[in-house]
């Protein structure tokens, strides 16, 4: 967790992954701690609503009650269902009052979080990257935004909408991954039985064989 505390406070762009139990949620925690300490703006989501409800929980027990609120990816930057292209979208944040207070995230904001990014498509992730740097006028990957993202790409895929455009590819096809340092956690604090351990790590691999 050093090596990804550190590079947090350097400013580098996160992707942390790895299967349940693993210290994804304690190592956000940590990083929220050491952004508000820097006194950056920082804005948590996560790619649901009831995840981005159970992240406000687990955060605020390990970090306490001052972490910021949790909301959707999809609010917070008025992606919606992902119906807009990205230049209709970067026109309805420049022009719409209706999306004034999008603006004012994406302009404010300097240190984004985004859980659960294996449920967020490749086409989302590069338009979150296009408005950002459009809104913001900043020539920079995002726009000069931070970004940490975590998760497990072995959980729920993106769900297609192939009416917007979108197949539902997974992020770990995209081009941006290369301006993120990414790091896979794989010790499991949730557990000590290591049989029970090797279980978790096989069922996450689709690797369980059916005893009969």
């Amino acid at each position: 967790m050093a090596s990804l505390l550190k590079k947090a406070d350097e400013g580098h762009n996160l992707l942390i992954t790895g299967p349940p139990g693993t210290g994804k949620t304690h190592v956000l925690a940590k990083i929220v701690e050491r952004f508000l300490i820097d006194g950056k703006q920082v804005a948590v989501t996560s790619t649901t609503g009831i995840s981005a409800t159970i992240l406000k929980s687990k955060l605020t027990s390990i970090a306490g009650p001052d972490v910021p609120p949790v909301t959707t990816i999809h609010r917070f930057c008025g992606l919606a269902d992902g119906r807009h292209q990205n230049e209709e979208l970067v026109d309805l944040l420049m022009h719409s009052e209706y999306y004034d207070g999008y603006r004012i995230n994406i302009c404010t904001v300097q240190a984004l979080i985004i859980d659960e990014i294996s449920m967020l498509s490749c086409k989302l992730l590069h338009q979150i990257e296009h408005i950002f740097r459009r809104i913001r006028r900043v020539e920079k990957p995002f726009g000069g935004v931070q970004v940490v993202l975590a998760g497990d790409f072995l959980q729920l895929p993106p769900v297609p909408t192939p009416e917007y455009g979108d197949d539902g590819q997974s992020i770990t096809e995209s081009i941006l991954l290369q301006y993120f340092h990414c790091e896979q956690l794989s010790e499991i604090f949730r557990q000590s039985e290591p049989d029970l351990i090797q279980a978790i790590h096989e069922i996450a691999r689709y690797q369980c064989q059916l005893i009969v």
